[in-house]
């Protein structure tokens, strides 16, 4: 009975391993079947897309279902490695293929890779028959998902890409600035400066941080009026913070004085660092007094500032040679050692 028992764990043990070895050689297969029906894909596509950088070519070959995820892929790189003017012819060979159907055909899929490569296809393709769903898709709380949406809707219509989106810019907290930033650059200052500026007025103070911060990226006859306004009336740490980082009225410093002496230092931190950026030989002691701020975040950059206002290596180095605090001297110090002129 128990040899029986033995016998039979071990035939059913060994079925498991085979069926275990058997799914990992088709998986392999499957593989390697899909490799290799690529690289011939592109071998095929390649050199059509690339004849297509100068004029569409007047025989094409006929896009199959299975072949459209690893053409629009070829196609995208091939879209991203050029730029201006020489992408028109193609986007006229992706419309002469019918890639922006088959764009739309996959955006209806539930897999999130296939919707991710359909929507960028098709704001590069600036198609706009999915425009409405695009604007849903932007509000959703898939973060990969709506980024990529919204992007798509600033290729496709920057102007009212901005109306729509500036909006939920302010809502989220989950956008990285750096990518929302790379939109706004993408849409350009003529675009966004003027719902820019509207959007920050229209926003609650804390909420308005998260559209301050891209104010730099606007024109600044449409900003600096903002700014000068804001800065004096903000009360939230994050939109003082944000206003400091992108003032740029070097006639209006006597707005950044005030936040030199704020109870956060991260707010001293930022008023140091754009004094030093806008100051002049004027604003000097102002900064110099900053150097016997308690805390050392607020002394170092208070000491890159005076290097920068000063403009003279061995003005500075009197400046350590003879102030009388300590924590002063040492700063000094560090920055000079840092710049390798101590």
């Amino acid at each position: 009975m128990a040899f029986a028992f033995v016998v039979s764990s071990g035939v059913v043990l060994f079925a498991l391993v085979a069926l275990v070895a058997l799914q990992l050689f088709v998986v392999r297969l499957v593989a390697g079947i899909r490799i290799r029906r690529q690289r011939q894909l592109e071998r095929v596509w390649l050199p059509l897309l690339m004849c297509g950088l100068d004029k569409v070519p007047n025989s094409l070959p006929r896009l199959r279902s299975r072949d459209v995820r690893t053409l629009l892929s070829l196609w995208n790189r091939v879209h991203d490695a050029i730029k201006g003017s020489a992408r028109t012819p193609l986007l006229d060979l992706a419309l002469r293929i019918g890639l922006d159907r088959a764009a739309r055909r996959m955006f209806l899929r539930m897999d999130t890779r296939d919707r991710l490569l359909a929507i960028t296809t098709l704001g590069r393709l600036a198609d706009r028959v999915l425009w409405g769903e695009l604007v849903q898709l932007a509000s959703t709380q898939d973060l990969a998902l709506s980024l990529a949406a919204a992007r798509a809707m600033v290729r496709i219509d920057p102007q009212s890409a901005m109306t729509l989106l500036l909006p939920i810019v302010a809502e989220r907290d989950d956008w990285p600035p750096s990518t929302v930033a790379l939109m706004l650059q993408e849409a350009g200052a003529d675009v966004i400066s003027e719902p820019l500026v509207k959007a920050v007025l229209r926003t609650p103070q804390e909420h308005a941080h998260r559209l301050i911060r891209y104010l730099g990226l606007a024109h600044g006859e449409a900003t600096v009026p903002l700014l000068n306004h804001l800065i004096r009336e903000v009360e939230s740490i994050e939109s003082i913070t944000a206003c400091l980082r992108v003032f740029t009225d070097a006639n209006d410093v006597g707005a950044i004085q005030p936040f030199l002496h704020h109870p956060r230092w991260e707010v001293r931190v930022c008023a140091v660092k754009t004094l030093g950026r806008l100051g002049a030989r004027r604003d000097e002691l102002s900064l110099i007094a900053m150097l016997s701020d308690p805390e050392w975040w607020v002394r170092y950059r208070a000491a890159q500032a005076v290097g920068l206002v000063s403009g003279e290596v061995d003005r500075v180095r009197r400046l350590r040679d003879t102030h009388p605090d300590p924590f002063a001297r040492d700063i000094l110090t560090h920055m000079l050692a840092e710049q390798g002129v101590a």
